[in-house]
């Protein structure tokens, strides 16, 4: 069954715009808000969530559902990953936003700082941290996630790869 048929077959098939948890899905221009909790489908039946953070970041759980009804559940568990994102996915309904869950103040809704490597010269590094640029030694870089913007494709790929999830 197909994300859409799973999704229409959960909520009723006479919802035209389904409203879920105060969140209404329209056919138009989506606003997608920091704190937005998204149901991401990486496999038929299979979901799991993410939260949006400021600048174009999602933090990723690990956790794996059979339904997008449980990412109350899921924003308990840990984090699996961050990474930047398109919202086109969400945009074009194939991933659903289903909840929201606001942070305590703005300064929380930014991910964990990352390191950038430079394309034209792999000896330079930055740490990107609340939209600001700084360059580093690589040593500082210890620990820190490498930035990446990732393609919803991409980013399912390596969610996969993360949970190792079967195919």
């Amino acid at each position: 069954m197909a994300y859409d048929k799973l999704f229409e077959s959960r909520v009723g098939r006479k919802a035209r715009l389904p409203i879920i948890k105060n969140v209404i899905f329209k056919r138009s221009c989506m606003k997608i808000n920091v704190g937005d909790i998204i149901a991401i489908p990486i496999q038929e039946h299979q979901f799991v969530f993410g939260r949006v953070y400021s600048d174009a970041t999602i933090a990723i759980y690990d956790f794996l559902s059979d339904t997008f009804n449980s990412h109350e559940a899921a924003c308990k568990s840990k984090i699996l990953m961050f990474s930047g994102y398109f919202d086109t996915s969400v945009k074009s309904q194939k991933w659903k936003i289903v909840g929201h869950i606001s942070f305590p103040s703005p300064e929380h809704a930014w991910a964990p700082p990352v390191y950038i490597q430079d394309i034209l010269d792999s000896n330079k590094y930055r740490i990107y941290h609340k939209g600001v640029m700084k360059s580093c030694l690589k040593s500082e870089t210890q620990g820190m996630e490498r930035q990446l913007m990732r393609k919803p494709e991409e980013l399912v790929k390596a969610i996969k790869a993360r949970m190792v999830v079967e195919n």
